[in-house]
């Protein structure tokens, strides 16, 4: 089958990297995949991917019904000649639907909504989706409701299919923690703290390292490690905050990795502080997947990842006293670290692993297709 993707994101967000992943899932079961992407991260990670993409500059005016992005997008679309089209991402998304209804025939359409933002409930928006999308591929519970209740799309048309992460990319590795940990001198005793996440208000940085400094009195040896890469705040001004808390010594700041996979596996606990976005959570996916213990705010996805011994560890975003508490237990007790660990890997392993999101996929496609 061939397969269309259009993503207008420069950046590989949650909702870059579900589209890549989908990508990928399509290729291994034999798909002809072309994504159609603007410059930025997705498109370098699609050619690391060896996925087949578009770099085409003018996908960024699209949602501002440019002509030129309008013809090159058509132009696309007509060359790739595919059975289905998939639009991710809402600016602009309707109008690669709009030109596959209006200008080719029998081409099937998809809307992946895994926005961080709820789509609009405007009359124009309800239209679009019911006219010219198929179906519609809901990264969540919280996206279908949403997009039943705003823009009263049909339940049937709607498909739940979660973001996923590698399982074995991300499996535990005892070598690879020791060479880690010996490499930065951390010593085995040490309690290492992840947080992952662009370097963003909406990441809650400032609430990790007030939570972060709030445990200093507890009788146990830690350490905060912050990957991301700068975006909205200067990393200085957050370096600059930590030596106001007095924790400078204990938080490192590092910039985006090549092998961050590796450095999770040195890690002791996840940690996210969101005050919202989310909408994957794809940090959540491989803390949980490395066997990592988390600690994260009740935004977007997550109280949907974290369930049952998990969700006493989903606390409520913006409250960094929440954030220490329910560090503190994890900090304190090994035995508990370890077992809810494991309890998170098994949890990926059999509910969120790309072998699941291949065959959620190819279901969807079978409905579209039938219907």
């Amino acid at each position: 089958m061939k397969v269309f993707h259009m993503l207008n994101s420069t950046l590989l967000s949650g909702a870059a990297n579900y589209c890549l992943l989908f990508c990928q899932e399509q290729i291994k079961r034999g798909h002809d995949v072309l994504l159609y992407v603007e410059p930025g991260w997705a498109q370098k990670i699609a050619d690391k991917r060896g996925i087949k993409n578009i770099c085409e500059p003018s996908l960024s005016r699209i949602h501002q019904c440019d002509p030129i992005a309008i013809y090159r997008l058509k132009k696309a679309i007509a060359k790739h000649n595919p059975d289905v089209v998939y639009a991710h991402i809402n600016k602009g998304s309707w109008l690669a639907a709009a030109i596959s209804k209006c200008d080719f025939e029998n081409v099937k359409t998809i809307r992946v909504r895994v926005d961080a933002d709820p789509p609009k409930p405007y009359p124009t928006n309800r239209f679009i989706h019911k006219r010219w999308f198929d179906r519609i591929i809901a990264g969540s519970e919280m996206h279908k409701e949403a997009c039943i209740k705003n823009l009263k799309y049909p339940e049937h048309r709607i498909d739940v299919i979660h973001g996923v992460t590698d399982t074995i990319k991300y499996a535990p590795d005892a070598k690879i923690r020791a060479e880690l940990r010996q490499k930065y001198n951390i010593a085995e005793d040490e309690v290492v703290i992840l947080q992952l996440g662009r370097l963003s208000p909406v990441k809650g940085h400032t609430y990790a390292l007030e939570a972060f400094a709030a445990l200093q009195n507890l009788p146990v040896k830690m350490r905060l490690a912050v990957f991301a890469y700068d975006a909205e705040i200067p990393r200085e001004s957050l370096q600059d905050y930590a030596a106001e808390l007095g924790i400078s010594d204990k938080v490192k700041f590092f910039g985006y990795e090549e092998n961050m996979p590796d450095f999770l596996k040195a890690c002791d606990i996840g940690l996210i502080a969101s005050v919202r976005s989310e909408a994957t959570s794809r940090a959540t996916l491989e803390y949980m997947a490395t066997g990592l213990p988390t600690v994260a705010t009740r935004v977007g996805v997550i109280p949907e990842l974290m369930t049952g011994d998990f969700a006493e560890f989903c606390v409520e975003p913006k409250n960094s006293a929440a954030l220490a508490s329910a560090l503190s237990k994890l900090l304190t007790d090994k035995n508990l670290r370890l077992d809810l660990g494991k309890q998170a890997r098994d949890k990926i392993q059999n509910e969120y692993s790309l072998e699941i999101l291949a065959h959620a996929i190819e279901a969807s496609l079978q409905k579209v297709f039938r219907s």
